[in-house]
């Protein structure tokens, strides 16, 4: 087997899409470059012919790569479309597989297309606007369907059409979908520069100013325009604990790290939330040699001691620019802790979903995607076959939302979340949309799972709405102690999920369906809701698992 290193330019064969968007390719040749001058382009692995249908999430090497030819080696590159011949230079390489860019398309697809968006490639964002959005969805479908198979050893599984999030006339995805963007502040930190905002580059921490976005509200580019105009012109990158700029090195120092701009779907409302956090070195410097107390003390906010009179002249303009502002909050962080200034507003916008209105409060996790939301817990509520007996228990609830959609169906149903503030809004969504038999709590999913078991409590429904890097073994097998006949688990991404789905299956739960939602067009991800069924001992099932 050929050994590869960093800089070596190859020939490559793009066979799939991988869950975080590149493509998987095969190695056809080296053309030489850094460190692979004199291989020769006749130098050919044996991956040169092998078929690789499936994918490895994050890179994670051939072994875990469907249908890669034993000792292949498997090359992840961003841009390009299954089928695709290419020209890659490798950037990180293991034994069996490496990262790559792409430098140029020597055969390209049929379904290669312009971007629509100037930014792809330069910009994290996206990943397949290279290709239509049909081809999106089909790729999305086979993404999903792979996990299941290769991480959770799962076979005849039923993976439902992704559920596309069109625009009106059904030629492509639907545009400035996101209710949120959260845009980075790069300050150049020299006299006389100009900090400015945008998006992180794809693989790096380097600025890519986007001057407006395809998935983001339109207002936002001139809301972040005059943010900008702003801090660079009263000196405000970089604040004191008063409030005020920030002079020399001495003392603690804020800087701005990024602006979040909120905007309710159905409702207009926006809320914009400036970020600022103790500078890196700020925190440690003042507690050297002092001890863990003086340390912890160092890096506490100073909470209610920060004065945030310096904003007033930003709040007036951003009131007079932006016709919705609803609400204008300042938070600032530091060693793990967050305070939060309202500058003006009430500190919340609402949305509204089907019927449902909602609060969401500044930090509050909410769905990015409005109209998929509802489409996603619509999906969730049909899925799970809730009805007027159930109890239902739903973990990882947020400020309530897929909650009420499933209120409006049970007996009772007690949602739990870990954000205080989410809990909160949670309650107060309840109460403003009439439901009584909801109720919530405060604590870690894992946690009040155990506790629940531990006390004995019974439900007929579990639904799980968890972070990226999903539900823990303890937190499953405590879940399935709670005698539920089904659990339905909402997921955004599909490598935890079907890692998940293997451990229910342990616990006795047969994976019945999967349905697919695009909630994130042109990224790679996807969100997934899927039905697990109790099974019952002398009762066959259909389902091939």
């Amino acid at each position: 087997m050929d050994t590869y290193s960093a800089g070596d330019i190859c020939i490559v064969r793009a066979r799939a899409i991988a869950g975080g968007g590149a493509a998987v390719c095969g190695v056809v040749g080296v053309s030489g470059g850094v460190g692979g001058a004199g291989r020769g382009a006749g130098s050919v692995s044996g991956a040169a012919v092998c078929s690789v249908v499936g994918v490895s999430e994050g890179a994670g090497g051939a072994g875990s790569v469907s249908g890669a030819a034993a000792g292949a080696f498997v090359v992840f590159a961003r841009g390009l479309i299954p089928g695709e011949l290419a020209r890659v230079v490798l950037t990180n390489v293991s034994k069996s597989y490496a990262k790559a860019d792409l430098l140029e398309v020597l055969e390209a697809s049929p379904e290669r297309q312009t971007p629509e968006c100037p930014h792809f490639g330069t910009c994290g964002g996206c990943d397949l606007m290279h290709m239509p959005y049909a081809s999106e969805l089909v790729y999305k479908k086979r993404v999903v369907e792979d996990a299941f198979v290769r991480i959770g050893g799962f076979s005849n599984v039923r993976v439902g059409p992704v559920i596309g999030d069109w625009d009106a006339d059904r030629a492509g995805f639907r545009r400035r979908y996101r209710n949120k963007g959260q845009y980075a502040f790069f300050d150049p930190y020299m006299p006389g520069a100009r900090g400015r905002f945008g998006f992180f580059q794809a693989g790096a921490h380097d600025a890519a100013p986007v001057g407006d976005c395809l998935l983001q509200k339109g207002a936002n580019a001139q809301i972040l325009q005059d943010i900008a105009d702003w801090v660079n012109k009263n000196a405000a990158a970089a604040l004191d604990e008063n409030g005020a700029a920030a002079k020399g090195t001495s003392g603690r120092q804020y800087r701005l790290r990024d602006v979040v701009v909120r905007t309710g779907e159905a409702t207009g409302d926006v809320m914009i939330e400036l970020n600022y956090s103790a500078a890196p070195d700020q925190t440690h410097r003042a507690a050297q040699g002092r001890g863990r107390r003086a340390a912890k003390a160092a890096a506490a906010p100073a909470q209610y001691a920060f004065k945030p009179r310096i904003f007033s002249g930003l709040a007036e303009i951003l009131k007079k620019r932006v016709s919705a502002l609803r609400s204008l909050v300042l938070n600032v962080s530091s060693g793990g802790a967050r305070s939060a200034y309202t500058l003006y507003g009430d500190g919340f916008i609402e949305e509204r979903l089907g019927s449902y209105t909602f609060r969401v409060s500044g930090g509050a996790f909410f769905q990015v995607n409005s109209v998929a939301a509802e489409r996603l817990f619509k999906t969730v509520a049909d899925l799970s076959g809730a009805g007027p007996g159930d109890r239902a228990l739903e973990l990882y609830c947020g400020t309530g939302a897929l909650t009420m959609f499933l209120a409006g169906r049970v007996k009772r149903v007690t949602g739990v979340e870990a954000s205080g503030a989410a809990v909160a809004d949670a309650r107060i969504n309840a109460r403003r949309n009439g439901f009584t038999n909801a109720r919530f709590t405060e604590g870690r999913a894992e946690e009040a799972a155990a506790e629940l078991a531990g006390r004995g409590e019974r439900y007929s429904l579990v639904v799980l709405d968890p972070p990226r890097s999903g539900c823990g073994a303890p937190a499953l097998t405590a879940i399935s102690s709670l005698g539920a006949d089904r659990i339905v688990y909402a997921s955004c991404d599909q490598a935890t999920l079907g890692r998940d789905a293997a451990r229910l299956r342990a616990n006795g739960y047969i994976l019945s369906e999967v349905r697919p939602i695009d909630m994130f067009p042109r990224s790679a991800n996807v969100e997934i809701a899927a039905l697990f069924v109790k099974q019952r001992v002398g009762v066959l099932s259909g389902v091939a698992f």
